[in-house]
């Protein structure tokens, strides 16, 4: 199983079928999709605006470390997600905390633009 919270990190090392630049380019391949018929999810990703991101050997010392108090303290199921999420921002000082707010955020935006992007082409 993957351990990794690559959400904190703009570069994960995940592979990605298409990497677009612009919510009209998404809205643009979200019409084809619909147009060819093809009923499967578009699933957007989007990075940490760069100013909040966690440098990745900050990121894999407090992961693991979480992941390591979780096992420890036998925390699993619905539980481990809340229980990582407390345990790197107390390890990081917020750092985790604020990066995952700015992603909240960021997604917001982002989703808005699509939207309008998706409204502007009927």
């Amino acid at each position: 199983m993957r351990r990794d919270a690559a959400f904190y990190s703009r570069a994960s090392g995940l592979p990605v079928d298409l990497r677009v630049d612009s919510p009209y380019e998404v809205a643009k391949i979200f019409r084809a999709q619909h147009a060819l018929g093809i009923e499967r999810a578009l699933l957007v990703t989007v990075p940490v605006p760069q100013e909040f991101e966690v440098p990745r050997s900050d990121l894999d010392q407090t992961l693991l470390a979480a992941l390591a108090e979780a096992e420890s303290q036998q925390i699993t199921g619905r539980e481990l997600t809340p229980f990582l999420l407390s345990s790197m921002s107390r390890r990081s000082e917020g750092a985790t905390l604020k990066a995952n707010i700015a992603l909240l955020e960021n997604n917001a935006r982002v989703a808005a633009s699509i939207a309008r992007s998706l409204a502007n082409e009927k």
